[in-house]
């Protein structure tokens, strides 16, 4: 069954295939996030269903996957994943899915295809019966971005070019001609650079600040697996 919908845009693979698991199929992916309360989560609530009934006349197996969660379930130490139902499409490395933008010409630079860019998703619904793998899929067939940024900002953590270069853009940097003002004293060397935080991506995009707001300390953010240590190693709690 053929739908569209419009959500904030995670985890893009839109120009390259990849495995989810060693040895699965290469495929191309994105997740769509939905707030709560979006009447689209009920269009498409509606089509799970009609799939169950048409697939499973005499009942949906009990182990039955749906291609849309709860993002308090699928992520529960996430706090921002809360207030969202996800919605997980694929395409086989085949049949790449379009990427357009707002005046549907194709979009070659992968950066603008960005985690958190608010775009309208061409998906279709479909069923799969395997002996051990049961469920109502989607098919992903086209993304066509908006130009907009959602309410979470940008997942992937990059600073947009207006937070890099917003203070000196457009006569912000002081004019040449302007009289040049004494010179201050050599400052104090610089103390040693702080460690770099790297986020992993179990954190879905989110930044080590943003989870620090939510109350989530640098160790627990490493014990979870969201953070790597300050020397980039990931660590291991077996």
């Amino acid at each position: 069954m053929q739908f569209k919908v419009k959500g904030i845009l995670s985890y893009p693979h839109l120009f390259t295939p990849r495995s989810v698991n060693p040895g699965d199929d290469p495929k191309f992916s994105a997740s769509i996030l939905l707030r709560k309360g979006d009447p689209q989560i009920q269009q498409v609530q509606q089509i799970i269903a009609t799939e169950k009934a048409n697939g499973w006349p005499n009942g949906f197996p009990y182990n039955g996957k749906e291609f849309m969660k709860d993002g308090a379930v699928a992520f529960p130490n996430n706090v921002a994943m809360h207030n969202y139902m996800i919605i997980s499409s694929n395409a086989k490395a085949d049949s790449k899915p379009h990427l357009v933008d707002a005046h549907m010409q194709p979009v070659m630079n992968q950066s603008d295809a960005f985690a958190g860019a608010v775009v309208w998703a061409a998906l279709n619904s479909f069923t799969y019966n395997q002996p051990v793998n049961k469920g109502v899929g989607c098919g992903l067939n086209g993304i066509m971005l908006t130009g907009e940024e959602g309410e979470l900002g940008r997942l992937d953590g990059r600073p947009t070019v207006e937070c890099m270069f917003g203070d000196v853009a457009a006569g912000g940097a002081p004019s040449p001609a302007a009289p040049m003002a004494p010179a201050a004293p050599a400052a104090p060397a610089a103390p040693p650079a702080a460690p770099v935080h790297q986020m992993t991506a179990a954190a879905n995009g989110l930044t080590r600040e943003q989870y620090h707001a939510a109350g989530w300390s640098d160790e627990q953010l490493i014990q979870n697996g969201l953070m790597l240590p300050p020397n980039g190693v990931a660590p291991s709690f077996a």
